[in-house]
């Protein structure tokens, strides 16, 4: 199956554990019966789909038993690996008293002394694999066009949480068909066999693939042994590297190995990898977020045009408005002149009596009254129906702003809302931008900070590894280093708190 453009991405991480820390985990990776899985993507109804394999003690592997302790065993045989590893050597400097001067001093030998195993030493190595859940068709649900698909009850209807928020669709292991399952399952083998087949010399505990959580996925551990027999976390691990940047680079190719071996196996993995600050997002997750800021942009220049729509609409009914005002005026004007040409009949018809024109005057008053008649008519029955077409035009305009507006004021809400939710994502991801821009920028006397910062992040990073207990056993992703300097190591912390909590469960 093809994914997207860029292809399909491939989780895979791990992490040292120490003999202390080990049961703990070891029950929650094989589901311990007797121990509450607090983690709530686990569907304990779903547990016994799971397939767990542990070391059979001759270096090899067998199922484990239905209600077998198999912890107990594990820890068991962790212990026998540790008892009979060869020791980790320390070379010394050796120094002698120096006759002359009575002080010691460097006699150039250099002597190797074995060193047991510390208490806080990583014995054991824990591995999460997973394949991208669009791929496996879990996790949350999106339709073709990366819009999310919301839950929706028996007669279509959205479903609101108690805040009111809708409820995204969220589809899981059990959602999966048996072709796509079995399809999943062959892969995740072939992600199994890549990792033993990097670790040649490491004796494999266990492996377990889950099926009773969101995603389906591998969780499996080995005790990392040096080709001479010695437990070396950091040295197996990093490949021996000495640097950061052969640490870095190591890392970096135990994933594209793993990437090339799922493509000869049919998984069109890609060998891009997310960043812009998105690095919990799946490939083709990301590049739904870059399309939604783009519908983004596009929704703010609809808001502009129908602002720009409103204002012209306001104005055109202010216009009307002044027309109807004056037409009303004109209107009143022509009222009071036939008022005045009213008044007048009493004068004419006192002329007429005191001209003894008895004839006269009723001719008078029938000319006056048919005069005053035809100008009333003729002036008030265009004024009546222009008013009336004024009032008509007016209302239907003011009717036509009203719905425009209230659509408008809906649209721009909506709008308003999710652009600054992205603007202020946009600022936290433009932010380290423009902090690396300062750190390569030369100072008077032509140097960078650069330097000074990195030797003040090593700083924090050894801070935090103490503070967090994981001295000696944190390994920095590509891009973690920057997500640290970003969030002072806010989204590191959270993953340790998280697998500190797995480890717990069974404790």
């Amino acid at each position: 199956m093809t994914g997207a453009s860029g292809g399909w991405s491939t989780s895979y991480r791990w992490m040292g554990v120490t003999r202390a820390d080990a049961k703990g985990l070891v029950q929650h990776d094989l589901r311990a019966p007797e121990v509450t899985q607090s983690n709530p993507q686990v569907d304990s109804s779903r547990s016994l789909l799971n397939v767990a394999h542990i070391a059979d003690g001759r270096g090899g592997l067998r199922p484990l038993s239905p209600g077998e302790d198999g912890a107990t065993a594990v820890t068991a045989i962790l212990d026998d690996i540790i008892a009979g590893s060869k020791k980790n050597v320390r070379r010394t400097k050796v120094k002698a008293k120096d006759p002359e001067t009575g002080k010691r001093v460097p006699t150039g030998e250099v002597r190797e002394v074995e060193v047991s195993l510390r208490a806080d030493a990583a014995v054991m190595v824990e591995c999460l694999m997973q394949l991208d859940p669009e791929f496996t068709g879990t996790g949350r649900a999106y339709d073709e066009g990366g819009r999310p698909v919301w839950v929706t009850d028996d007669n279509g209807e959205e479903v609101r949480d108690a805040n009111g928020r809708r409820i995204q669709l969220v589809r899981t292991c059990a959602d999966m068909t048996p072709q796509k399952r079995e399809e999943v399952d062959r892969l995740l083998d072939v992600m199994i066999e890549e990792v033993i087949a990097q670790h040649p010399d490491g004796d494999v505990l266990y492996v377990a693939k889950h099926l009773d959580e969101t995603a389906p996925h591998v969780q499996m551990a080995w005790v990392p042994k040096t080709g001479d027999g010695r437990i070396n976390y950091k040295e197996v691990m990093s490949d021996a590297a000495r640097t950061r940047g052969a640490a870095k680079a190591a890392y970096a190719a135990k994933h594209d190995r793993m990437r090339e071996r799922l493509l000869e196996h049919g998984y069109e993995a890609t060998m891009e990898r997310v960043d812009g600050g998105k690095h919990h997002l799946g490939l083709r997750a990301f590049k739904r977020w870059k399309d939604r800021e783009a519908r983004i942009d596009q929704d703010d220049q609809k808001l502009n045009d129908w602002d720009r729509q409103l204002r012209d609409a306001k104005a055109d009914v202010r216009v009307e408005r002044e027309l109807l005002e004056a037409s009303e005026s004109e209107l009143a004007s022509r009222h009071q002149s036939v008022l005045d040409q009213e008044a007048e009949l009493p004068r004419l018809r006192r002329k007429a009596i005191d001209d003894g024109r008895a004839e006269g005057l009723a001719d008078a008053e029938a000319v006056i009254t048919a005069q005053v008649q035809q100008k009333v008519a003729a002036v008030i029955a265009p004024a009546q129906e222009q008013v009336a077409k004024l009032l008509q035009e007016a209302e239907d305009e003011r009717q036509r702003a009203i719905a425009d507006a209230n659509r408008y004021f809906a649209d721009a809400k909506s709008s308003a809302l999710r652009h600054r939710a992205e603007m202020i994502e946009s600022a936290k991801t433009n932010l380290p931008d423009l902090f690396e821009e300062f750190l390569d920028t030369p100072t008077r006397s032509g140097v960078t900070p650069r330097r000074t910062f990195d030797r003040f992040v090593d700083k924090r990073i050894g801070e935090f590894e103490a503070e967090h207990g994981v001295t000696g056993r944190l390994v920095m992703e590509p891009g973690d280093r920057e997500a640290f300097t970003a969030d002072g190591g806010e989204r590191l912390a959270a993953e340790i708190a998280e697998l500190q909590r797995d480890r717990q469960h069974g404790d």
